[in-house]
């Protein structure tokens, strides 16, 4: 699917990529608070555009259900 998202910071590109995905996902605006997300375009996955996203932050994407995902913390194992 086609994904366009400019560098901005990552709550809103996080918010962007789940209108253009038709996805839910949901985080606290604490987590990415500070974080920033470079450009992001192509032809991609929501999953693929969520990783590049995520990429190089300490947070991670885990599907709760068809279409919700939730962000969190990355738990260290």
């Amino acid at each position: 699917m086609p994904i366009a998202i400019v560098g901005q910071p990552l709550g809103e590109a996080l918010r962007s990529l789940a209108k253009q995905a038709d996805l839910q996902i949901l985080f606290d605006s604490a987590l990415v608070s500070g974080k920033s997300a470079r450009a992001l375009s192509g032809s991609l996955s929501p999953r693929t555009a969520l990783a590049t996203l995520l990429r190089g932050t300490d947070l991670e994407a885990l599907e709760q259900a068809p279409g919700v995902v939730i962000i969190r913390r990355r738990s260290s194992k």
